[in-house]
Formats: structure tokens, sequence, C-alpha cells
């Protein structure tokens, strides 16, 4: 028995009656920081008008991750017919959410989109009109006067940054717990040194040299300037898309 794909498995969650969304949220989370995940065009091609906002409705619900979000509404523009069908679609949930809570990587998402797609290309004029929208609006939002008495003091803002270190340690604990890859190399804590040698039948190997990584991904906007407020929004998106 041939194994799901993700892209097969997230449409077919996305599709469910009745939705599953813990379930879906957890996959989600369980590869969507490490796979660019694509709607699975076969499961949504007979969609009709209701049912491609409803999907995208899910999507804007459970996934906080840029690129899987900015993967996952992007890949509606690839169905047939797809500029009369879903370009409104995808340009709407661009330009007024996805945009605004995910900029940076919206903008790289974009930029490489746009380097892929060919020359006279609808999708790419889709695309460019987006950038276009992004670089006028953070325009503005640049030109807005900065208040100090807004700017929240030092301590504040150290407490917050520890506070969501905690959360993505979390997050990535829980992922890390769920994933098949994972579980096939065992985590090997090391009390000092700065190399590492292996022992394999018998003989070591050369000592490999440790180097620093890191990883990080961009919180959605709303998480630092109102909560509560992002949360309500993608509990309503999540309502409406039942």
């Amino acid at each position: 028995m041939n194994e799901e794909s993700p892209n097969v498995a997230v449409t077919r969650m996305l599709l469910a009656e009745p939705a599953d969304f813990p379930a879906f949220r957890d996959f989600i989370t369980s590869i969507g920081t490490r796979t660019n995940l694509d709607l699975d065009l076969q499961q949504i091609e007979s969609l009709d008008a209701a049912g491609l906002v409803k999907v995208t409705r899910r999507i804007l619900g459970v996934c906080v991750f840029g690129p899987s979000l900015c993967s996952l509404i992007f890949s509606l523009t690839r169905l047939k017919d797809a500029e009369r069908r879903t370009f409104s679609i995808v340009g709407d949930v661009f330009g007024n959410h996805v945009s605004d809570e995910f900029p940076n990587t919206t903008r790289e998402f974009l930029q490489a989109s746009l380097a892929s797609s060919g020359e006279g290309s609808s999708a790419r004029a889709l695309i460019e009109d987006l950038l276009r929208h992004m670089q006028e609006r953070e325009k503005l939002y640049d030109e807005l006067p900065k208040l100090q008495e807004l700017r929240p003091a030092h301590e504040k803002l150290q407490s917050y940054r520890v506070a969501m270190m905690k959360q993505q340690r979390e997050i990535l604990e829980h992922a890390e717990q769920r994933s098949v890859i994972a579980a096939l190399f065992p985590t090997i804590n090391l009390k000092y040194g700065r190399s590492v040698i292996t022992e394999i039948q018998g003989k070591f190997t050369d000592p490999a040299h440790l180097n620093q990584i890191s990883h990080s991904i961009e919180l959605p906007r709303s998480e630092l300037r109102d909560p509560v407020a992002g949360k309500l929004r993608r509990d309503a998106y999540l309502k409406a898309g039942k």
C-alpha cells in the first residue's frame, strides 16, 4: 500500500466532513515547518466557488506557518480556468491577510514565484500586483509617526522575547515527537567539546567539528499587535469554514 503524500493528506483533511480541525492543526505543526505544502489539485478541481472559499477559510483558520500558508493558498492559481475561478480569492487573501500577517515570508515567496513564472502569464501579472500592493502599504506604515510613549519598556520586551522563545521550543519539541524522521535519528547530548568522533565497527571516524546552527520562523504580526484579536480572527475563519 502506497503511503499518502503530504499534499494529498492535507487536502483530504481540509475537505473532510465534519472537519477535524485539531488533527489538521497537529498535521500542519508536525510537517509545516519542514515542507511547503500544496493543495492536491485532483481533489479540489471539481469544487464550486463556495467550496473553494470554504477550503480557503479553513486554511486561514488553522495554518499559522507563513511558508505553508503562502504555498497552500497560491496553489489555487494552478487550477483549470484559475484566472476566473480563483485569482480573486488568492488576490484578496494575500492582499488583506497573508501579506499583513507574514510580510517578509510573503515577499520572499512572491519574489521566488515571480522569478519562476513565465513572461506574460496571468499568474505573473497577479504576483506583480500583489508585490506592488505590499510595497505601497509598507510605505504607508513606514510613514506613520513613531510615538515613544507607546513603545514597550525594555524589561517587558525582554520578558516577551523569553516567552516567545519558550513557546517556539515547545512547538518544535511537539513537532519532533510526531516526526517519523526524527525518530530515526536519536538525539545525542554532548557534555563538552568542539568536535565529535563516532565508532563504527570497531574503528573511529575522523573528528567532525561542531558548528552552531539556528532556525527561525516569522510569527504572525497579530501575535505582537493583538494576540487575542488574531486568535478570534482565525476562529471566525474556522466557523465560516464549517
